[in-house]
């Protein structure tokens, strides 16, 4: 299981497609069309940016 910040989706998936997409919230699971799939090493970036977003945001 992987979990992904939407905002950090949100603005990955902008940056690679522009406005080129589709992101659905169905129950836990994001559903993406897209012009390709993403690579294991983009997911795998999404994975590890939505970790340090969530880290920034605890508190002490």
């Amino acid at each position: 299981m992987r979990y992904i910040d939407r905002k950090v989706l949100t603005d990955m998936l902008r940056a690679m497609f522009g406005t080129d997409y589709e992101l659905e919230d169905r129950k836990d699971t994001y559903v993406l069309t897209a012009p390709r799939k993403l690579s294991e090493a983009e997911i795998n970036d999404l994975q590890s940016a939505s970790s340090k977003e969530d880290a920034s945001t605890r508190r002490p």
